[in-house]
This record gives structure tokens, sequence and C-alpha cells, in this order.
């Protein structure tokens, strides 16, 4: 049995072609989350927002500040 028609030992630059689709797809997902409109930036703020309206509520119900 001769190398090439090993399934077990894919050609090296098989595996180089899937490992630079792989770190493309990587880099592709952070540039999605990680965009100034993606969805991780407004995530995060919906929830920053929320909390911040919530101490405000709290703050109104009890009087604290005048």
């Amino acid at each position: 049995m001769n190398k090439e028609s090993n399934p077990s030992n894919p050609p090296k630059g098989h595996s180089a072609v899937e490992y630079m689709f792989l770190v493309a797809a990587v880099i592709l997902v952070i540039l999605f989350f990680l965009n100034p409109f993606g969805a991780f930036r407004n995530t995060v703020e919906w929830q920053l927002n929320t909390d911040v309206d919530m101490i405000d509520r709290m703050v109104n119900e009890f009087n604290i500040l005048p």
C-alpha cells in the first residue's frame, strides 16, 4: 500500500488548507461579536442600561437623593 492511497495520512497541503479555513472562521466569529454594532456589544449595553435603570428606580422609590 503506497502513502498516497492511505486515508489516515492526508497530504500536508490538505491539512494546511483546513487550518487556514478554521483560523478564518474563528476570525470572522470574533469580528462578528466584537464589531461596534455586534451582538456582544449590544448585549452588554442592554445589560448595563437595565442595571442602571433598576438602580435609578430603587433610588427614586426610597427618596435617598433630593
